[in-house]
């Protein structure tokens, strides 16, 4: 069953993840880095979500 919940920097390794193995997409060494992300969730910590089946990520949306 896919959950929906709000993104937590404990995310990313999965986030990466699913970014590095998505054809054509794109990442910015620093935004998109883990510091980046942690900074941007410290600042918006309820904005973004992630979208789970059985703990593995399938999709983002940062917001």
């Amino acid at each position: 069953m896919i959950k929906i919940r709000v993104m937590t920097i404990k995310d990313y390794d999965g986030i990466y993840d699913l970014w590095i193995n998505t054809p054509g997409m794109g990442l910015n060494t620093t935004d998109d880095s883990r510091e980046g992300m942690d900074k941007y969730l410290k600042r918006n910590p309820t904005t973004s979500f992630v979208a789970e089946d059985d703990g593995k990520i399938l999709g983002v949306i940062i917001s």
